[in-house]
């Protein structure tokens, strides 16, 4: 007869095991919310602070926290006379993803400029609620120089659902509007968009190829390799750097194999487009023809790669040209590309 009373002892101890377990949770929970409550409400005072270091610093604070408490005040700070204010305000919203911060960032978007306009991109990019694309790409076509941009950043951060009507808009008749399309539908990052990029390849217009050809390159999509090497071929040479730059991009053997020929071929104009990807690989023996490619082209972007790349030759040999011809090169080591044979 003792079993019964000792599982019956066992199940009540558990019970109370978990009853003080969710007790404690929800005091711990409710600490929490208090400590939460108190805070948000302190930073949504600093933002009214006469000091725009500390209202920079009550926008940040406020992402972190993403509370919906914090959305309008956050949309009243978009109009700051400061512009890292406005910018640290549209970083939060697009952390809180909020719809109700959808039209204000749209209204920001078409008064902002520079980093703050990228960060309003950027938040519209995080929320990206479908009802903004119509307007995002009405907004390319705008004849203001900072609406267009702003467009292009947020469509290429919104990604997926803006794929479709840029597609709609590299195969419309406006000439212009097929470089937009092509330029962003490259920082959706989507494979949808590999295709109708190919496609657009064999076109006449050299601007929409070498467009096209760097968008390819962002997508970093093995379909595109041997479209890309085929480009390699074509009269305009902006058309062939583009490309070249592009296969650099693309994580494929195939491209990698073709970049390594035309080292070997001392296609000079080539190697100074793509001489990060040939600092990254660092085959032995081919210092030699990097620097002769530099006296050849006297490619800026070139000497500040070999300039950084951990390379003494290269290194010595940037310094020379840079003396030798009156430049002034950055070092900054790995800084604008990798480290000889990292790759």
């Amino acid at each position: 007869m003792s079993t019964p009373m000792f599982g019956s002892y066992r199940l009540g101890m558990w019970r109370d095991i978990v009853a003080a377990a969710l007790f404690w949770g929800l005091l711990i929970w409710g600490a929490f919310a208090a400590w939460n409550y108190v805070q948000v409400t302190k930073q949504i005072g600093k933002l009214k602070d006469a000091d725009s270091t500390v209202r920079e610093q009550a926008a940040l604070e406020l992402g972190r926290h993403t509370s919906r408490r914090a959305v309008q005040p956050l949309i009243e700070a978009l109009n700051d006379s400061d512009w890292q204010v406005a910018a640290n305000a549209a970083t939060a919203l697009g952390k809180i993803k909020d719809p109700r911060a959808v039209d204000p960032l749209m209204d920001a978007l078409k008064q902002t400029h520079g980093l703050a306009q990228e960060a309003v991109a950027g938040a519209l990019g995080r929320i990206k609620d479908p009802r903004i694309v119509p307007p995002l790409i009405a907004g390319l076509k705008d004849s203001d120089y900072d609406i267009q941009h702003g467009a292009r950043m947020a469509l290429g951060k919104i990604g997926a659902p803006a794929v479709d009507p840029l597609i709609a808009l590299l195969k419309g008749q406006d000439v212009d509007l097929r470089h937009e399309a092509a330029e962003v539908l490259g920082e959706t990052k989507d494979p949808r968009a590999v295709q109708p990029l190919i496609d657009t390849l064999q076109g006449l217009d050299d601007q929409l190829r070498s467009a096209s050809a760097s968008a390819l390159g962002k997508l970093n999509d093995s379909r595109a390799v041997q479209p890309l090497i085929g480009l390699m071929k074509d009269p305009n040479g902006n058309v062939t750097r583009a490309a070249g730059e592009a296969l650099a991009d693309i994580d494929d053997r195939r491209a990698a194999d073709y970049l390594m020929g035309e080292l070997h071929a001392h296609n000079w104009d080539l190697i100074a487009a793509d001489s990060a990807f040939f600092v990254r690989t660092g085959e032995r023996g081919s210092e030699e023809t990097l620097i002769e490619a530099l006296d050849k082209t006297g490619d800026k972007g070139l000497a500040e790669d070999m300039l950084n790349s951990g390379n003494t030759e290269l290194h010595d040999a940037a310094n020379n040209w840079a003396s030798k011809n009156g430049y002034t090169i950055t070092y900054m080591p790995a800084g604008r590309s990798a480290a000889w044979g990292h790759k």
